[in-house]
This record gives structure tokens, C-alpha cells and sequence, in this order.
């Protein structure tokens, strides 16, 4: 019986794999894919507090982002920058297959093209049933499968309030220099479309929205494409989803889930990296041979969600409710808040609370700002009867069967 199994090769399930393993404690990854960070589904921004904290790539980063610019409906635009980076855009498979290779130089073993379809909880352990037959035992399971595996809904796991799910393509956009962020509700409803400059002037061209992903994005690609030079040089988009809102539990027993099978993602922006390795982090200190060699109970991983969740709960909280009051603001409210917030008092203000991984400051003083609120009063009485109606009806969010296991 292997004393802990990682299902998850990925960024957070390998730098959880290295924080066990360095302990001596066996630690086997089960990945499902034959290649460490193929496919890519994300859009590869890790801000400057991710390489700050840990020892990442720096090999893999691709550039630098000193400056974001907010694009409204009509064209308005704000700019931030600063000297230092704000956050890096990096290669997706260079930063993985790192992760992984400090994994293993520290003891941890990794078995790839080892899909994971169920899972049997007992007393002694957990047995991890492969799509090839092949089954592990393991005495703790974690869960770190990504954001498109519903596996971890099916064994007590909580899911989050809703999914975004998003597109995204490499372009050839020679015209963007410094990333962008587009606030449209025609076609980006409920978040944002985005295009991040990775070099010799190519672009990661993406969004997310509640339902059809791709669509959306033709539409974003022409509006973009009216001003600026396009060649999508043939390429397909790739297509994904975003868990978002804090799900209400993150274990049961000897199941753990880790990274965006547990939510732990920002739900304004729908970065995971840089919180999934915090939340690693945490579950690393509650894994030990002590706990692994005695018989778990119900609440034996009860410590490790209260931790996270005091550490993260305000930023997912907070984020999840500035979303949802977006998401009802119309595009010409957008235009008028976006205005307003390029006057300089007011500019400087706000934006010195900017930081690209923790966003509840900045947050606050927008929603508190007067003026501001007065262009989202009508999306705070929105908001507030949505919240009546879910809790008046008990809502739940169901699994989407049509979106692998």
C-alpha cells in the first residue's frame, strides 16, 4: 500500500508531491496524460507573488507584465503599470515539468497515462481504480485533477457555485504590446476577454463566459479584429472551464482535494496557480506519518480547511460577490465606471491597492467609492434578489455529465 497518492500531475499536484516526499513520506503522482504539461489549458500568468514565495522556472517565463489596460465597451481605457513586474507569463509545460522533476529529485514517484475513472474509501485506505485496469492503494488520496475532472463531486467534494467556461487561442497580433483586459457583455458576459503578449508578437487570445465558450470568442476575435491585425495562423482554440466560488468542503476522510478540484481559484480573474500552491502548502503540514499511519476519522482534515479557508476565504468571498455585481452591470454602466475611474484623484486612489493575487482591498474601496456605487446600485438590488431566490429554492449545482469524469 503506497503511503500517499497524488491524482494530478499538474502544477499543484506536483509541488504537493515534492512538500510530502521531502519528508521521506512515499508519494506516488498518477497522471493521466503520457506527457507532464500537455495539454495546456491555461493562460499561463503567475504573478510576481508566486515566484517571490517559491522556487519556480524562471526559465519558463516567456515575459514580463508591467502594465494591464481595461478596455470598456466602447473603446474607453484605463492603464496601470509599475516599475517592477506585476505578474509573468510563462510557458505552461516548462513550469510543469519543473515542478514535477523537483518532485521526483526529492522521492516522489510519477506514473503517466494513468487516468484515474473511481475511487473505494474503507478504514485501512483508499483503492484508486485506472481506466486500464490497473488499481493503487493508497492509506490518503488527494485530489489535484484540474478543473475539468468532476471525479472529485462524485466522493463527497464540494463543488463551487458555478463554472465559467472559457476559450482561448494564439494569435498573431503584432499591434498589442502590454496585456489587456476587455469588460463587454456581448461577448464576454459575466467576466472577461483578455490578450496577453507572449512575444515576437504573439498573443494568448482567450475568454470565459457562463455557456458557449466558442462562440463567444469569434465574436470577441472580430470586434478585436476591427482594429486590430489578426492571423490565427491556423491554429484551433482550446477550450476549458473555471471552477468559481468557494466550495463548501474540501475532504472526506482520506479523500483530499487540492488546487481547482477544491476551488481554490481567484474567482475575479480565474488564476489557480499561485493559491493552489498556497493551499498545498497548508495540506502539506497536516500530512504526516503520524496521520498517515492512524485510523482517519471524519474531521481528521478539518484543520487543513479551516486553515485555508481563514487564509483565502475573504479573497474568494469577496471576489465571487464583485463578479456576480459585474456580471449584472450593463455595458453602458461599464463605460461610465471606467471613466470615472481614469480621473486621477480617483485613479490614484483606487489603484494603490492594486496586486494581482489579492484583490479584496482594491475591491472594497471601488464598491465604496459613492460615485462608483451609484452606477452598480441597480446590480447590488439584482444581485440580492438572485441570492433570495437561490436560498428561497435551495439551490445546487449539478454535475455536467457531458465534461469528462
Amino acid at each position: 500500500m503506497h503511503h500517499l497518492v497524488i491524482v494530478g500531475g499538474g502544477p499543484i499536484g506536483s509541488y504537493l508531491a515534492g512538500r510530502v516526499a521531502e519528508k521521506g513520506i512515499p508519494t506516488l503522482v498518477l497522471e493521466e496524460h503520457q506527457c507532464i504539461g500537455k495539454p495546456v489549458h491555461c493562460t499561463g500568468i503567475v504573478g510576481s507573488h508566486g515566484f517571490e514565495e517559491y522556487d519556480l522556472n524562471r526559465g519558463a517565463i516567456l515575459g514580463e507584465l508591467h502594465q494591464i489596460s481595461m478596455v470598456s465597451p466602447s473603446g474607453e481605457r484605463i492603464t496601470y503599470s509599475q516599475s517592477k513586474p506585476l505578474a509573468y507569463a510563462v510557458c505552461r509545460t516548462q513550469y510543469d515539468q519543473y515542478l514535477a522533476q523537483k518532485a521526483m529529485e526529492k522521492g516522489a514517484e510519477y506514473r503517466l497515462g494513468k487516468r484515474v475513472k473511481a475511487l473505494e474509501q474503507d478504514e485501512k485506505g483508499v483503492t484508486i481504480f485506472c481506466s486500464d485496469g490497473e488499481k493503487f492503494k493508497a492509506r490518503l488520496c488527494v485530489l489535484a485533477t484540474g478543473a475539468l475532472s468532476n471525479l472529485p463531486y462524485h466522493y463527497g467534494i464540494g463543488q463551487p457555485k458555478r463554472f465559467m467556461l472559457a476559450a482561448q487561442v494564439l494569435a498573431r497580433i503584432p499591434s498589442i504590446s502590454h496585456t489587456e483586459v476587455y469588460v463587454n457583455q456581448n461577448f464576454a458576459p459575466g467576466f472577461f476577454a483578455w490578450a496577453v503578449p507572449i512575444g515576437d508578437g504573439y498573443c494568448r487570445v482567450g475568454l470565459c463566459s457562463p455557456q458557449n465558450s466558442s462562440s463567444y470568442l469569434k465574436k470577441f476575435l472580430t470586434w478585436l479584429g476591427k482594429t486590430r491585425k489578426i492571423d490565427l495562423e491556423g491554429r484551433k482554440p482550446a477550450f476549458s472551464r473555471i471552477p468559481v466560488g468557494m466550495c463548501q468542503k474540501s475532504y472526506n476522510k482520506r479523500i483530499i482535494a487540492l488546487g481547482d478540484a477544491a476551488s481554490h481559484v481567484k474567482p475575479t480573474t480565474g488564476g489557480g496557480l499561485y493559491y493552489g500552491m498556497k493551499c498545498g502548502d497548508i495540506l502539506a503540514k497536516y500530512i504526516s506519518p503520524e496521520i498517515l499511519e492512524s485510523p482517519v476519522k471524519e474531521n481528521t482534515f478539518y484543520f487543513y480547511e479551516q486553515e485555508w479557508k481563514k487564509s483565502l476565504g475573504r479573497e474568494l468571498r469577496t471576489g465571487y460577490f464583485f463578479k456576480e455585481l459585474i456580471s449584472l452591470t450593463d455595458n453602458q454602466k461599464l463605460d461610465k465606471i471606467i471613466k470615472e475611474l481614469k480621473k486621477k484623484e480617483l485613479y490614484d486612489k483606487i489603484f494603490s491597492f492594486a496586486d494581482f493575487d489579492y484583490h479584496s482591498h482594491m475591491i472594497w474601496k471601488i464598491i465604496g467609492n459613492l460615485v462608483l456605487l451609484r452606477f452598480m446600485g441597480g446590480s447590488f438590488l439584482k444581485y440580492s434578489i438572485h441570492r433570495f431566490r437561490e436560498i428561497w429554492n435551495n439551490t445546487t449545482y449539478t454535475v455536467d455529465k457531458s465534461l469528462k469524469g
